[in-house]
């Protein structure tokens, strides 16, 4: 490939740049459909499932886990527009590496009798950010193939 070709590529890859390509678009909808579902288990108290929060009241538990997750979401928002397009792209490689792992723990969690998501739309954001994670992991594994460093 030529480096014209894969300067555009690069561009291309890089959110600052283009918004509506592949990677960042199957990114975005993982990311989304991830914080989606920590709304959706806010409502249906998965700190019942997390050992950290289990032996904690209902009352006191969601108020933790719901302001838990703020500096979450803030350091997500912030990496993934960051101006450094290294740090960029490895916070998108970490997030969807992490998204198939996730949706992994669900599954083997759905037997527990407190586990609440048993609902279509619950297993769509789940399972949905895990499809988004591998397809992003599958897209970058070809993008090595073809361009190797």
């Amino acid at each position: 490939m030529s480096i014209a070709i894969r300067k555009i590529y690069l561009m291309n890859n890089d959110v600052g740049h283009i918004w509506l390509n592949g990677p960042t678009i199957v990114f975005n909808l993982g990311l989304a459909l991830l914080f989606t579902h920590e709304l959706d288990a806010a409502l249906h108290a998965e700190w019942r499932l997390l050992w950290v929060l289990q032996d904690i009241s209902d009352g006191a538990a969601s108020k933790w886990f719901i302001w838990l997750l703020l500096p979450v979401f803030l350091a997500a928002l912030y990496l993934r527009q960051n101006h450094n397009l290294t740090i960029r792209l490895t916070f998108r490689r970490m997030v969807c590496v992490f998204l198939p792992i996730h949706t992994a723990l669900h599954f083997s969690l759905s037997n527990y009798p407190d586990y609440q998501f048993r609902h279509l739309s619950s297993e769509l954001m789940i399972y949905g950010a895990g499809l988004c994670g591998i397809v992003y992991c599958l897209l970058w594994w070809v993008d090595l193939s073809e361009h190797p460093a």
